[in-house]
This record gives structure tokens, sequence and C-alpha cells, in this order.
């Protein structure tokens, strides 16, 4: 009788609290600003003190699903769950009725049992402040399960519903939780302005008109815009022209001094921090864009024999170390650098094939890519389908193309003369996952700083490769003043800003004309916060990096 009870609150336990955690993703998605088929929906009004994201109720389903199958606490494992999960009834504007229904088989010990088992559920999402708003989830009727085994099936009403009636689910699931609360803390403007918000959720269907959970964030006043047009406000300004005297010379001395690292060919080195190469891809791309050939044939040399570009040289082909994947989308904006690089064609001198077009690497890739395609948000979990940049993926998310991705590669492969290569079901990236370039300005306000202000310097590349395109639609350049209003001292982020002008020249002299220990030569300064001081750790290739950029002829 007691192992009867505990399956069913095991169950219901695992069901509710599944159903939480789901929605907890809809928090990821609000930070990742795009949508990923089968796992949500950022969708933006033309203010965003006002946007909704969507989370299909397939994802929870299926997410339920896989959690009973995996294994239900209190001992008993369910071998298989058939039939109709969800049904789902609008109850209102901020609540919903649930309808969970599983067919399965339960064992314990050395029982097994046939189950069905039904519970109506009430998800209340009321009005209240983005850092307490909260789920919750009640009982609607008396649940019950029924047991082919005669003897366990006689036990079910009485226990069973007995006592889940004496079970409170309660509601404490927070959208925001008290990590994430903390990490906001970090920067005081962004948790002022997300305490003054609202959320609510509502039974909804979203864009490509499927059942979903949605959560709609809203702030009385255009807050976010006072605040963007406030940053834009107080970005720097400098009118007179940069000072390059010198600039030539110490660029030089750098070229000497930086680091490289080993390669299985000894005649090739190639840049990277005394001891940090993995990331070398989005910093070589870099590189050649701003005219260093040394970065570019690090590009060509981190693309293997299949198509496939990797974190640097020394990665390819590598079986990547547990739970790193081989690629990321930082490092495909490397790739970006180095194929928006106007004369980059040439060979690689370890990777024994002949000198190649950029437009016969760049199709390699494209094929590589195209038989990537994987299922999402996983191969358990399988509602939707995207392609990937690496095979091995062990978070497989890490490699996962989204729409600033394909947006760029079919910028590139309209420029190759390639739009052919690209997969039909991704040629809308706009569509498709809801990407569109007018989210600089809102990205660059709110990327974090601190341990994580990289975030923050991939906004300011992704406005560096728009112009090496020849793009600079306002909201790149607005982004650009955000940026140097949060950073003022960060010269990548001023060069953004200003252009050549003498502010950016003096913040160089700064933080790159002080010798720098050859043994300490690690950081990629301009990825940092400020007040880290990382330049003092410069591995030098960070500074001929802007450097090349401040003595590039107009």
């Amino acid at each position: 009788m007691e192992d009867t009870y505990r399956f069913w609150r095991a169950a219901i336990c695992i069901a509710t609290g599944t159903l939480t955690l789901a929605l907890s993703h809809l928090a990821s998605a609000v930070e990742g600003y795009s949508y990923i088929p089968g796992a949500g929906t950022v969708i933006f009004s033309d203010d965003p003190s006002l946007f909704r994201v969507a989370l299909p109720i397939s994802y929870v389903e299926a997410a339920i699903k896989k959690k009973i199958i995996d294994g239900t606490s209190d001992g008993f494992k369910v071998n298989n769950a058939n039939g109709t999960f969800f049904a789902f009834f609008s109850d209102g504007a901020d609540r919903m009725q649930l309808e969970v229904r599983f067919d399965g088989a339960v064992r314990s010990g050395g029982n097994s049992s046939d189950v069905n088992c039904q519970a109506r559920l009430l998800l209340s999402m009321p009005s209240a402040a983005i850092p307490d708003f909260k789920v919750q989830i009640d009982r609607v009727g008396d649940p019950f399960c029924r047991f082919s085994n005669d003897a366990l099936n006689a036990l079910a009403k009485e226990t069973i519903n007995k006592g889940l009636s004496q079970i409170k689910l309660g509601a404490d699931a927070k959208l925001v939780n008290d990590e994430a609360l903390e990490e906001f803390k970090k920067s005081p403007e962004v948790a002022k302005r997300l305490a003054e918000g609202t959320a609510r959720g509502n039974y909804c269907m979203d864009k490509h008109n499927r059942q979903s959970i949605c959560i709609t964030f809203e702030w009385k006043e255009p807050i976010f815009k006072r605040y963007i047009d406030d940053l834009v406000a107080k970005a720097p300004s400098s009118d007179k022209a940069a000072r390059t005297a010198g600039f030539k010379t110490r660029r030089a001395a750098l070229r000497k001094a930086s680091p490289r690292h080993d390669t299985v060919a000894p005649a090739y080195k190639f840049p990277s921090g005394v001891r940090s190469y993995g990331d070398m891809a989005l910093f070589g791309g870099l590189l050649c864009a701003s005219g260093e050939e040394e970065g570019c044939v690090l590009l060509r040399c981190s693309q293997g024999k299949t198509g496939q570009f990797w974190r640097s040289p020394a990665h390819v082909d590598q079986k990547p170390r547990e739970g790193e994947a081989p690629f990321s989308g930082d490092q495909f904006k490397g790739v970006v650098g180095y194929f928006l690089a106007r004369k980059t064609d040439g060979a690689c001198p370890i990777d024994g094939l002949e000198q190649q077009t950029n437009r016969e690497r760049f199709a390699r890739y494209l094929e590589f890519i195209r038989a990537q395609r994987a299922p999402l948000p996983s191969p358990d979990l399988a509602l939707d389908y995207g392609y990937r940049s690496c095979i091995e993926d062990p978070a497989n998310t890490t490699c996962l193309l989204l729409g600033q991705e394909w947006t760029w590669l079919q910028f590139l492969a309209g420029r190759h003369n390639l739009a052919d290569a690209i997969p039909a079901d991704v040629k809308d990236p706009a569509a498709i996952y809801g990407y569109n370039p007018s989210h600089l300005e809102w990205l660059a306000a709110f990327a974090p700083l601190g341990d994580n202000a990289f975030q923050t310097h991939l906004v300011g590349v992704e406005i560096y490769l728009l112009r090496k395109a020849g793009l600079n639609p306002p909201t790149a350049q607005r982004a650009a003043a955000i940026l140097a209003a949060r950073q003022p001292k960060n010269p990548f982020y001023l060069y953004l800003h200003l252009g050549k002008k003498r502010l950016v020249s003096d913040q160089l002299r700064e933080k790159c004309f002080s010798e720098v220990p050859s043994g300490e030569r690690e950081e990629w300064a301009w990825q940092s916060d400020e007040g880290k001081k990382m330049w003092t750790k410069s591995e030098g290739w960070d500074c001929i990096f802007m450097l090349n950029n401040m003595l590039e002829k107009d």
C-alpha cells in the first residue's frame, strides 16, 4: 500500500517538478535573444519595454515524458510512457488547466504492473514584479491511477487519492532564480530596471501556431529606451585626430615578442597566449580582418579536411576534452572575420592541401554544415531540427547555428556566389529564429560585465564585422556608443564608437606601450572588464589588432 502511494507521489512530483524546470528555461531564452526551434521564442515589440517569451507545450511534454522514462524516485521505474500526455484548457488571463495522462509499465523490486494515470492541474502565473514572478501549480479534482495488478488497483482509489489530497503542490517555482538575481545585481543599473518590470503568464499560440506557455514582460514606461538613450548620450566624445607616431615601430616590436604556439609541424607556430590557445579562431579571425596575415594563416590551418573549423590549429582532428566542444558560436565570429577579409586566398603549411581560394574553403565549410543537421533541443527530445558547426558537441547547443550565424552565412554565400548551398529550411533566419540586427542596442546595453564581460566583447565583435562587411546600420552606431559609455577606457569600444580619434590612440599608448613580462602574455585584454586591468597581461596580439586598425588607410 505504501509502495503504491509512493509511486504516484513520485510520478506527480516529477511531472510538476519537470514542468517548473522547463518554465525556468524561459530565463535562459530571455538571455539568448534568439529563437531555438522547440525551446522558446523571444518576440520583441518595437519598444523593448514590452516583449514575450513563448515555450511550446510540446517541449514541456517531451521533457516530462523523458524524465518519467529515465526513472522515478523511491525505487520505481517506468519502462515506457505512451499516449497523449497533455490537454490544455485556457482558464482566464493568467491561468491554465493542464491534464496530464500517461500509460506505461511500472516496476518496483520484483513486482511490475501496467498503469494508467491521470491528473488535472491548475497553473497560475499572476502578474508580479519580475524578481518575484512565480508559477503556481495546484490540483483540480482528484487524480487517480489504474493498475493491471488487481491488488494494486484495489488500493489505488483509497490510498493514492487519499494521500494526494494531503499533498500541497505549492508555488515556489520562480522564473528568475536566486543565482540569476545575484548575477543581475553585479550590474546595478540592469538590476534596477529588472525590478521595475512585471511578468505575467498565460496560455497562447506561438508564431508557428503551436500551443505554448507565454510569459510577457512589461514596463509601464519605456524605461529601457530611456536607459539606452541615456547611455548613448553619455558616450565619450573626441574631435582631435589620433596621434599614431611610433605605432608602426611598436607593432613591429610586438610581432617579435608576442607568443606563438607549437603545432604538429615544427615549422609552423600560430599566434596565441603563453598558455591559452583554445579560442584563437576568434582572435585569429579578428587579426585577419584587421590585415594581419598571421591571423589569416591561423584560420586556414584551423579548418580540417572535412571542412570543419576548430578552435585553433592545435585542435584540428583532436578529440575534445571531456565536457568541451571543438567549436562554438564565439569562434564562429572569427571564421566570419576570415571570410570577410579581401585577400586571404592561400595555403596552410600543415594541412597537406593545395592552395585554395576562399570560395573553395567556404564551399567545403557549407558542405560540412549541411551534413550536421541535428534534432533539437536534443536527440531524446527531437521536436525540431537545426544545424551545428561541429560533430562532437556534448552540450548539443554549443555549436548550434542560430539566427545571427545563418545571417552571416547567407551574406558570405552571396558574396562567394554560393547562395544555393544554404539549406532551404534556414533561408529566412529572421522568420525562423527571430534574429534582427536591431537587437544590437539591447545587447550592448545589457550584456554582462565583470567575470562575463566576454559576452559584451562579442557584441563589439559583431559591430566590427558589420563594418568590415560594408554595413553600418544606425543601430550598430548606437550600440558602439553604448559600449563606449559602459567601458569608456576600452580602446576597442572607443574605436568602434569614435574611429581614429585622439582618445583611442591615447588609450592604446597607455595600454599597449608598456612591457609585459614574457611569461605573463596571456590575455586578449579587450574582452575583459576594464576594472580587471588585463592589459597588464596582454598577449600582444590584441594590441597588434588595434594598431592595425588605427594604421589602416581609409
